[in-house]
């Protein structure tokens, strides 16, 4: 496999619009002073940021990807050791790439998100730390990293202001993540990583999201009326697999709510955008 086509398979392309789309879902909550550096983040968090995190998180998920009927297509690659010399070399290129785009900002508060950022994608997967393997703050450190992406999002607002819904949106973030794990159950459980899911079991990891999904919808006011009808529909999604925790059909629900997140918020960007 030449170099290109490896390090785009391992950075998985459906994913180069994920955190983009949560980076420019901040423009909902904020007054943006748009620059070349807020766009050239916006490129960065896409296939750099990838690179970075799923290169470090192949690395050390060797052995469970290789038995994962996963790993393909959307859901990864199963790679040969020798592409990890490659892949660390990019890997180290990428994390550079965000931190010099941090740095030239000047801005103390996107400084402290990028640095913040690259180290828990770091440590989610990489010891000693390893946050993947820590069933509960798996699923924490993922909805943190939302909150340092939204952090990086003000330092390009007119004023530094977190909104209270922050925080519920970053838990929701994390209960996705505790969703998202069920597809990997068995093979993770058969190398022994000790996931959310592996600890609580399939059904209990899909009703974890789909209780704090329905909370979070119930008593939580949210300005946008859209964010409202996404929180739902996660919220129903989580809800059918709770009813049938099967790996396939779980890893079926959770790409329905990865593109359509997707597409709703860069159609909203726009609109903001155009208006």
């Amino acid at each position: 496999m030449n170099t290109l086509k490896l390090l785009i398979r391992t950075s998985r392309p459906s994913w180069w619009f994920f955190i983009p789309s949560i980076f420019l879902a901040g423009s909902l909550f904020v007054n943006l002073e748009l620059s070349w550096i807020f766009f050239l983040q916006v490129f960065l968090l896409s296939f750099p940021y990838s690179l970075f995190m799923f290169g470090i998180n192949d690395i050390y998920d060797h052995d469970s990807d290789i038995i994962n009927p996963r790993k393909k297509r959307l859901g990864g690659i199963r790679h040969e050791r020798s592409d990890y010399v490659v892949i660390k070399r990019y890997v180290l290129l990428s994390g550079l790439l965000l931190l010099v785009s941090s740095l030239i900002t000047l801005n103390y508060i996107n400084i402290i998100g990028m640095v913040s950022l690259l180290f828990v994608t770091y440590y989610y997967s990489a010891p000693p730390l390893r946050f993947k393997s820590r069933p509960v703050i798996d699923s924490l450190s993922n909805g943190l990293s939302f909150f340092l992406v939204f952090l990086m999002i003000i330092s390009f607002s007119t004023e530094f202001f977190i909104p209270k819904n922050i925080y519920f949106l970053s838990l929701l973030i994390a209960v996705l993540h505790s969703f998202y794990s069920i597809p990997d159950y068995s093979s993770d459980k058969a190398v022994g990583h000790k996931t959310i899911s592996v600890l609580l079991g399939k059904r209990v990891a899909a009703f974890f999201s789909f209780i704090i999904s329905l909370l979070i919808l119930l008593f939580v006011h949210f300005n946008h009326v859209i964010i409202l009808y996404v929180l739902a529909f996660y919220t129903f999604l989580f809800f059918l697999g709770f009813i049938n925790p099967k790996e396939k059909f779980v890893s079926f629900l959770f790409w329905v709510i990865f593109f359509s997140t997707i597409i709703l918020v860069f159609s909203f960007f726009l609109v903001n955008l155009l208006s």
